[in-house]
């Protein structure tokens, strides 16, 4: 299985961010079968690894910039089968003009805006 280029480039947040997910007391991911599959064929899934900046605005004023991880499935990646041939991507099938188109903002892009006026508010 091939991941994105993002994963293989920054495979040090990436890892951190699957061991903090695989931590037993947050159970969101199982610890498998040991060394063998529990059923055949598996089904493996292409990741990319992606960065945000976000802003922060400390208690005394200053704007600092964070970059955050997220680790996140890749339905674009084309699968291979095991003779090398491709067999397409998931998202093959679909037309991006048949999408509906959203234009609506979510809470957080709300929260954003009004966190850069203010903080341009205050310079």
């Amino acid at each position: 299985m091939r991941h994105h280029g993002g994963l293989r480039d920054n495979i040090g947040p990436a890892a951190t961010l699957i061991d903090a997910d695989a931590a037993p007391a947050r159970g969101w991911i199982s610890t498998g079968h040991g060394q063998h599959l529990p059923f055949v064929p598996g089904c493996c899934v292409a990741k990319n690894c992606v960065s945000k900046e976000k802003y922060k605005v400390s208690a005394d004023g200053v704007v600092s910039s964070v970059t955050k991880w997220r680790v996140m499935t890749d339905d674009s990646m084309e699968a291979v089968d095991p003779n090398g041939r491709s067999t397409g991507s998931c998202n093959d099938g679909l037309f991006r003009a048949d999408w509906p188109l959203t234009l609506l903002p979510t809470p957080q892009t709300l929260a954003e805006a009004v966190a850069i006026v203010q903080t341009v508010a205050r310079l």
